[in-house]
C-alpha cells in the first residue's frame, strides 16, 4: 500500500472515530448493549442493563395489599361483631335435638327449624329493643303467633365457640325464659338416612308433582328424585326429606323425626294424574298459575 493509501485509510478511521463520538455525545443515541462498564478485574467490557419497574409488578403489589386489607376485614368483622347468623343447637333434656339455623339472604331472612330430617321454616326479623337490646321475631304465616326474643352472642365465629343466649318474656305474666344454644354444624339428610342401596327408579314417578288446596290458596309439593330420595314441602313452611323404594303399585318412604318413621301407601296414575296421599297430584310443569 503506498503512503497516499494509508493517509486516506488513517482519515477514513479517523473520521469513524469522530462520527461514532458524535452519536454517544448526543441525546439521540440509544445503545444497543446498555451501558458498558469495564470489569478491572478480568479486564472485560460488561454490560449494564438498568431495570424499570414493571407495570404489571406494581399491580400486583396493589393486588396484594388490598388481598390482605380485605383479609384483616373478614377476621375483625368474625371475632368482634356478633352475628346470629349460622347454626345453633337445642338438646333437650330428653337427648331431643334441634337445630336453628338464621340465613341472611339478599331476599329474606329465613330461619330453618331442624329436627330430623323434617324442616320447619319461618322469617325472622332484627331489632334494637330498649336499652339497645339486640331483638330477633320470628315470623311464619302458618297459624302461630309471632315470638320475640332478646338475644346476645358470646365468643366468635372464628374459633367456633359461639354461644347465643335467647330470652323470652311471658306478657302475662312478666316471667323470663332462658334458653343457651351453642354454635353448630347443620346436619345433613344423609346424616340421619341414606336410600336404599337396591333402588331402582321408576320413571312415571321422577319428578315435581303439586297439588292445591283450592280454599286455602296453598300447595302441596311433592318431589321424587332418581337417586331413590323424595321431599315433601308443605306450603313452604315445612319439608320431610325421605328416601323411598317404589314398585308398580306401593310406595314405602321413610324420614326421621324423634326415631326414623316408615310407611307404604299405594299409588295410581289416572288421566295424567298422580294418586296418592289421597291427593291427585298434577306435574308441576302441567300445572295452571293457580295449581303451581
Amino acid at each position: 500500500m503506498s503512503i497516499k493509501e494509508e493517509l486516506n485509510e488513517e482519515n477514513r478511521i479517523n473520521d469513524l472515530v469522530d462520527s461514532i463520538t458524535d452519536n454517544i455525545e448526543s441525546d439521540e443515541y440509544v445503545s444497543q448493549f446498555g451501558d458498558l462498564t469495564t470489569d478491572t478485574e478480568n479486564d472485560e467490557v460488561v454490560a449494564v442493563k438498568k431495570k424499570k419497574k414493571s407495570p404489571l409488578y406494581t399491580s400486583i403489589i396493589i393486588a396484594i395489599v388490598v388481598l390482605f386489607v380485605a383479609v384483616l376485614g373478614y377476621v375483625a368483622v368474625e371475632m368482634f361483631v356478633p352475628t346470629i347468623e349460622g347454626t345453633w343447637l337445642y338438646e333437650a333434656e330428653d337427648g331431643t335435638k334441634m337445630y336453628y339455623t338464621f340465613n341472611d339472604s339478599a331476599e329474606s331472612n329465613k330461619l330453618t327449624i331442624s329436627m330430623g330430617t323434617v324442616y320447619s321454616i319461618c322469617d325472622y326479623e332484627i331489632a334494637t329493643g330498649e336499652d339497645d337490646a339486640q331483638q330477633v321475631t320470628l315470623i311464619t304465616d302458618a297459624g302461630y303467633s309471632n315470638q320475640t326474643y332478646t338475644y346476645s352472642i358470646s365468643g366468635n365465629k372464628l374459633f367456633r365457640n359461639r354461644v347465643l343466649t335467647l330470652i323470652a318474656v311471658d306478657s302475662t305474666t312478666g316471667q323470663e325464659t332462658k334458653v343457651e344454644l351453642p354454635q353448630a354444624n347443620k346436619p345433613k339428610v344423609s346424616d340421619y338416612i341414606q336410600p336404599d342401596e337396591n333402588f331402582k327408579e321408576v320413571e312415571a314417578l321422577t319428578g315435581e308433582w303439586v297439588y292445591k288446596f283450592e280454599d286455602m290458596g296453598v300447595n302441596l309439593t311433592l318431589t321424587f328424585n332418581d337417586d331413590g330420595t323424595m321431599v315433601l314441602n308443605q306450603f313452604g313452611y315445612q319439608e320431610m326429606h325421605c328416601t323411598y323404594t317404589a314398585d308398580d303399585s306401593k310406595i314405602s318412604f321413610s324420614f326421621v323425626n324423634t326415631d326414623v318413621v316408615s310407611e307404604e301407601l299405594e299409588y295410581s296414575f289416572k288421566d295424567g294424574q298422580l294418586i296418592f296421599m289421597n291427593y291427585n297430584w298434577v306435574r308441576a310443569e302441567d300445572a295452571t298459575p293457580d295449581e303451581g
